[in-house]
């Protein structure tokens, strides 16, 4: 299982047997249903404890959020203020986190027939409570716009209501679903990218990089920069989704026969487009991760999946929390280049050794300044230093960076 965020308590939990995800065609309709604010998020920031209370709550109904084939979402925390009444049709959008593979992975997919099927009513999110469509970063308006959903239909749950006749479409997918999306849904995206008028734009091999995230306070490889640079010379097209527009980066991804991903939140984005006649390779920043594959299988004619990390460096938090979202990797250089080879572009005649090392060891040190000497990360919460120091010493010095942990001292 992909570790998404800092950690998963349920992690452990197998997925639920004999799991479908369902029609996404076909709508559960909920009469004179009450929808609590939120008043907190959970499991990382990733859910809200608001929403609808669904009369069948203990059964595995779709109206839930599911990840890993199971329901996760917990009962809302129920309102004790008069509701305001919701009069004909509202449609349930779920919960509206603004992080990008989120976002289209687990939350977007339920609006993807729903937006059509009532063009006129209002979808319901659920968000950071406090929160206005103001507060709404604007990557957020595209993603939804090419489902069909306008913002002047997005209506953010702030306080109760009690809606007439509440339409709740399943997730046509999931964070890490064990079975293949429903044929419908594929159909859907297609004919969802020809409303969006969108223009392939041809490559042969498209690269998607994560450049700029390690500078960002994500996770990344380090020395990817010099990957890019190599990459450009040897004339493989480029993309950064940080920098690129939505409507650029689904072009891109409808034109090029085959995409090599470093692994990432990126990725999801293809899953925003339907079946292709293209093939996918991933690089791997998480060992024997398959991020998304059982979704992707069906979109592509080809999907690998390439171990790309010789080392993956990570913090520790109290309590022995891996901060694997935030986590370095050093690239197996070996494996990439071998990996581009198969692919027709031999970088071994023009890749510097020393000039990566001198990149790669630029991104760690930039990586090791987020630990305060006060015991904090960046956005101040705890660190377990010990742990850390024990954890990431014997790994750089291994890739012959030792030398940079006097930083931490």
């Amino acid at each position: 299982m992909i570790a998404w965020l800092d950690t998963w308590p349920f992690r452990a939990k197998p997925a639920a047997k004999g799991f479908a995800p369902g029609d996404p065609r076909r709508p559960m309709i909920y009469r004179d249903i009450l929808i609590h604010p939120p008043r907190e998020s959970y499991l990382y920031e990733s859910l809200f404890d608001g929403g609808p209370d669904w009369p069948d709550w203990d059964a595995p109904s779709l109206a839930r959020h599911f990840r890993r084939d199971q329901p996760i979402d917990r009962r809302p925390t129920l309102s004790t203020a008069k509701p305001e009444r919701l009069a004909g049709a509202a449609i349930w959008g779920g919960n509206l986190n603004p992080h990008f593979g989120h976002l289209v992975a687990e939350y977007a997919p339920r609006i993807g027939f729903a937006a059509a099927a009532l063009p006129k009513a209002p979808v319901l999110f659920q968000t950071f409570p406090g929160w206005t469509l103001d507060d709404i970063p604007a990557h957020v308006w595209p993603v939804l716009a090419h489902y069909g959903l306008d913002r002047a239909r997005v209506r953010l749950v702030d306080r109760p209501f009690l809606a007439e006749n509440l339409h709740v479409w399943p997730q046509a997918e999931h964070l890490n679903q064990t079975v293949r999306p429903h044929p419908a849904w594929l159909a859907r995206l297609a004919r969802l990218a020809k409303l969006a008028a969108l223009q392939p734009l041809q490559a042969d091999l498209l690269y998607v990089t994560r450049q700029g995230m390690l500078a960002a306070g994500s996770g990344g490889f380090a020395g990817e920069s010099y990957l890019v640079t190599v990459l450009q010379d040897a004339g493989v097209t480029l993309l950064n989704p940080a920098t690129a527009s939505l409507r650029d980066q689904l072009s891109a991804y409808l034109g090029a026969r085959h995409i090599v991903f470093a692994e990432g939140s990126a990725l999801h984005g293809r899953q925003m487009l339907g079946r292709l006649d293209q093939g996918i390779t991933v690089l791997n920043r998480t060992p024997k991760a398959r991020l998304a594959r059982p979704v992707l299988c069906p979109r592509v004619q080809k999907l690998d999946y390439i171990e790309a990390t010789s080392q993956r460096i990570e913090m520790m938090r109290p309590g022995g929390i891996v901060l694997s979202q935030k986590a370095v990797s050093l690239l197996d250089v070996g494996a990439v280049l071998a990996c581009f080879a198969a692919l027709g572009v031999n970088l071994g005649t023009i890749w510097n050794h020393q000039a990566f090392a001198q990149v790669e060891r630029a991104d760690l040190q930039l990586w090791l300044a987020r630990i305060r000497p006060d015991g904090m990360d960046p956005a101040g919460r705890p660190l377990d230093l010990a742990a850390t120091r024990a954890r990431i010493t014997p790994l750089l010095q291994q890739a012959g960076h030792g030398d940079l942990l006097e930083a931490l001292a």
